[in-house]
């Protein structure tokens, strides 16, 4: 990705819509974090719980840190809010998979068994799905659902968009002047869009710099919240 893109046409991208939702690990009374970079005090809920109750998450186009999408904390199929899709047969049945049967090895596809499926009805659905090489595609994946099975599901595809409002974000740090910030929750700070935006361009400039020294920074802090897209 060019520089030129997050200097003059910043992104951002969001798995869901751009609705605001409720988030039931909003906490009222969080305590602000005396270190700007990370809550050692909260391990429970820590650096990632909402800002606020009402908003919705999105980072930085086209920098996605894949582990909070796939965290059951975080976007899991455990979580409130997945990212994840159920892949159906025909009949509208989800595809479950069990471990832990033993099968035939002449049935085996790769890392499957068609034996393994609780419903051999969709033998040929799963080996339609799976790749020449016998793999899943991209963004497909077995999750953990109820009773030791596992069910294939599919990431959600994800929505890019502009905002230039008001925004929640960990970019404290690399702020011109902390008299910028409008409120203050947690790890999260709030500025007008202007100040995010520099303060942007000096933290990917941190990570460029590293990552041009095989280093491979977390992206997470590069996460916002917004809470309303007008």
């Amino acid at each position: 990705m060019k520089k030129q893109h997050i200097r003059n046409n910043i992104k951002f991208i969001r798995y869901g819509n751009l609705s605001s939702i409720k988030h039931k690990k909003y906490i009222k009374d969080k305590m602000n974090n005396k270190h700007p970079d990370w809550e050692e005090w909260d391990e429970e809920i820590g650096y990632h719980s909402p800002p606020v109750k009402k908003g919705i998450y999105a980072f930085v186009y086209p920098y996605v840190e894949k582990f909070l999408l796939t965290g059951d904390r975080f976007s899991g199929l455990k979580s409130t809010h997945p990212k994840f899709e159920f892949i159906k047969d025909k009949e509208g049945n989800k595809i479950l998979y069990n471990w832990d049967i033993k099968g035939n090895e002449e049935n085996g596809i790769g890392y499957y068994n068609t034996d393994q499926l609780v419903d051999q009805n969709q033998v040929e659905l799963l080996k339609k799905i799976l790749k020449k090489s016998n793999e899943l595609p991209k963004d497909y994946s077995f999750e953990t659902y109820k009773d030791g099975k596992y069910v294939l599901v599919k990431r959600i595809k994800p929505k890019i968009f502009s905002y230039q409002g008001e925004i929640w974000h960990h970019l404290e740090s690399f702020l011109d002047s902390k008299g910028s910030i409008i409120e203050r929750k947690g790890a999260w700070v709030k500025t007008d869009f202007l100040d995010y935006k520099l303060a942007l361009q000096k933290a990917m400039g941190k990570v460029n710099r590293r990552n041009s020294c095989h280093w491979t920074t977390s992206r997470d802090f590069l996460e916002v919240f917004i809470e309303k897209i007008n």
